[in-house]
């Protein structure tokens, strides 16, 4: 890949990457103001959830891109 569509790809992974920080600190307040802390279990069920949509968007990103470059 040149060095646009890398560029790109990091961009649309970096807006990822924040929205499921944010997911993740949005649960731990939710459960410290619940009075429970963050379990273990938790941790796990968002990392298989992240890794999901991680993997749903790396197959999905090249497409997006082409097609809004008007590639297809």
């Amino acid at each position: 890949m040149n060095r646009k569509e890398w560029l790109e790809v990091g961009k649309q992974s970096l807006y990822f990457v924040l929205a499921m920080a944010g997911m993740v600190l949005l649960v731990g307040l939710v459960g410290l103001l619940d009075g429970k802390p963050l379990e273990g279990e938790k941790i796990i069920i968002m990392l298989g959830l992240w890794l999901l949509m991680l993997s749903l968007f790396l197959g999905l990103s090249p497409f997006a891109l082409d097609s809004k470059q008007k590639g297809m």
